[in-house]
């Protein structure tokens, strides 16, 4: 079978070979050609007509009827010698029509992965000419240069980031779910550059991201925008307003507490004079 390319542009053919009556009327012999090559005979429909591609040579077309091949059709090129009466058939092919579904161009996978799609266990191949990696740090005998370099950069390994692949990087962290464009991060009342669970990156990307460490933020663990945002921010509160309930009356509980009427308190009298004579106070 042919792939699913385009049928190529017809050729300009005289008006005898588009009227060969002995190639036009191998309709048959090119139906059961196309019968033999396909798996049942309602594969192979009815007849749709026939092209002339050059002298003494002609294509029948048949409709496809197997399932998922709408559009597509059974092209049985026939030809004759010089002076023949016998058509021979030369070539059996499913071709689609104009309107025919065709699976997707192919993409090598390279350009088909996606983030996400490596799972546990999966090995990517090794790609020598990576666009994101440059060769690392080579030692060049100043202890001091070598020290910064491999300790403080960290560049003591076969490759590192290319401005290339830091760009790119940065680009996709940005426009992503942890950028300051996210739903989350507008709804925010301040930015992660203020929060105290950010972990600041080194090198260049430090100067735009960080790390949260938030147990709480939906972004733990994760590389955010300085101008991210979220609603676990260290230095943020929430708004205090009074219960919507108001206050109940309290309760008196009558079945432990006795109630005592203690009525209206008399004034007290003074006290009255006494009938003895006063004497010594000693005595």
């Amino acid at each position: 079978m042919a792939s699913a390319e385009a049928p190529a542009k017809a050729r300009r053919v005289s008006s005898r070979a588009r009227n060969d009556a002995v190639l036009l009327g191998a309709a048959e012999l090119a139906r059961a050609a196309a019968l033999e090559v396909a798996s049942g005979p309602d594969d192979v429909g009815e007849h749709l007509g026939t092209v002339a591609e050059g002298e003494r040579l002609m294509s029948h077309r048949f409709a496809a009827g197997m399932r998922g091949y709408h559009g597509w059709h059974w092209t049985v090129t026939v030809a004759r010698v010089p002076r023949g009466r016998t058509a021979t058939v030369c070539e059996v092919e499913l071709l689609p029509g104009d309107e025919a579904i065709l699976a997707p161009a192919w993409v090598p996978w390279s350009e088909r992965l996606r983030p996400g799609d490596v799972r546990p266990g999966d090995k990517l191949p090794f790609r020598a000419d990576d666009p994101r990696l440059e060769p690392g740090w080579t030692p060049t005998g100043d202890e001091e240069q070598d020290e910064v370099a491999i300790e403080e950069l960290a560049l003591a390994r076969q490759r590192v980031l290319s401005p290339h692949g830091r760009d790119e990087a940065a680009e996709r962290w940005y426009r992503g779910s942890q950028g300051p464009t996210s739903r989350g991060a507008v709804a925010s009342d301040a930015e992660c550059t203020t929060c105290g669970f950010l972990v600041p990156l080194q090198g260049p990307l430090g100067q735009l991201f960080g790390v949260c460490a938030n147990a709480w933020s939906p972004d733990d663990g994760k590389v955010v925008s300085l101008d991210h945002g979220c609603g676990a921010h260290s230095e943020t509160d929430v708004s205090r307003r009074r219960s919507d309930w108001p206050d109940p009356d309290p309760i008196i509980d009558e079945s432990t507490v006795e109630q005592v009427d203690l009525g209206p308190r008399e004034p007290e009298q003074p006290a009255a004079p006494s009938d003895e004579p006063e004497g010594d106070e000693n005595a």
